[in-house]
């Protein structure tokens, strides 16, 4: 099992909490629930998260955990609780705890030496909404802060609203933001070097349309921002025309000058459809080789994948352009399948996603 990580996080395990907070890890739960300063507070069974945008919120919570004796840091190493940031991980060194990015693209964590296993999410979560989180830092904006001192691979931040002083691993976020040095001034974009030659062509593809994008070093990927226009049904069973905002994540394969995009649809299987859900993708996969239903049973999260095959000869930029701007426009389609089929709307119609209008193209 394991924990979303969203923001920055307060995580402690369970067996802390049961031994020495009143009433144990699951009055912890409901407690910090209710304030309206967290975002969310969950558990797996082993750990408990709790997410916050304030950092503030996290200090007062700290507190209230050491008065109960719970350990914050002994020195620079996390004893109790750790602090875990949704792009640079644990703030201090922590033993007991693993972080990762799942392939869908937020971060987890789960105790050391431990499977993740299922993944612990709030109850009206889906992926989008850790793709549209944008991180900002202290030391980012002068106005609000400044580095005090860098020292043993530590760095010591005054945030001038709070007054506190914050010491964190000095460490950079591994998402690579890659985007315009001045509005509207898409020459002076920077290009990521080292990247597979697929995803170079995608780099200057974006760059020449004018698409903003982040490289992610750590995943050997590009992501990319799109909206999205489908048409479903109100409850009232009128239809209505919405936008949905997804990010598509670019990657090299599966042959060495193919590309491949994975949009997460803004969207959960409810539990009751879930085995249903499983048995349509197996057919999905089964029936077409260049587009894919990545289902997570665990979560009820969906990912489309469109895979654009080159062959021998590397991709050209206008192919490489028409399977970007095709990912989102598939996707949307096979989102409003997918809602009108968990409204019971279509039945089992959409075993095959509708396959042929679909394919992408190369």
């Amino acid at each position: 099992m394991s924990v979303l990580i969203e923001a920055l996080c307060l995580v402690v395990p369970n067996r802390v909490l049961d031994v020495s907070y009143p009433g144990g890890a699951t009055a912890f739960i409901d407690e910090v629930n209710m304030r309206a300063d967290v975002r969310y507070a969950v558990t797996d069974g082993r750990l408990s998260a709790v997410s916050m945008f304030d950092n503030s919120v996290g200090i007062q919570l700290a507190d209230a955990l050491e008065e109960f004796g719970i350990v914050g840091a002994d020195g620079r190493v996390a004893v109790e609780f750790a602090f875990v940031d949704m792009q640079t991980g644990s703030s201090l060194p922590c033993d007991w705890l693993e972080t990762a990015h799942h392939p869908h693209g937020f971060l987890i964590a789960w105790g050391a030496g431990d499977e993740p296993g299922h993944v612990a999410v709030p109850g009206d979560w889906d992926p989008s909404v850790s793709w549209k989180l944008e991180r900002t830092d202290v030391g980012d904006d002068p106005a609000r802060g400044t580095v005090l001192a860098w020292e043993s691979g530590f760095t010591t931040l005054l945030d001038f609203k709070s007054g506190y002083m914050h010491e964190t691993l000095d460490t950079q976020s591994p998402v690579v933001p890659v985007g315009r040095e001045q509005a509207h001034s898409p020459a002076q974009w920077q290009l990521v070097p080292g990247l597979p030659a697929s995803l170079q062509c995608v780099q200057q593809v974006l760059q020449r349309v004018g698409i903003p994008f982040h490289v992610e070093q750590h995943l050997g990927a590009i992501r990319i921002p799109f909206a999205c226009d489908v048409t479903v049904h109100d409850a009232s069973g009128e239809q209505q025309e919405l936008e949905i905002r997804q990010r598509v994540l670019v990657t090299a394969g599966p042959g060495e000058h193919d590309i491949t995009c994975t949009t997460v649809l803004p969207l959960r299987v409810p539990v009751r459809l879930r085995s249903e859900a499983t048995r349509i993708a197996q057919i999905t996969n089964m029936l077409c080789h260049r587009l894919q239903m990545d289902f997570e049973p665990a979560t009820g999260t969906v990912a489309i994948i469109t895979i654009t095959n080159a062959g021998e000869r590397p991709l050209t930029e206008d192919a490489t352009e028409r399977a970007i701007a095709a990912a989102s426009p598939v996707a949307g389609s096979c989102y409003e399948e997918l809602v009108e089929w968990m409204e019971d709307r279509v039945g089992y119609k959409i075993t095959a996603l509708n396959m042929s209008a679909h394919q992408p193209t190369e």
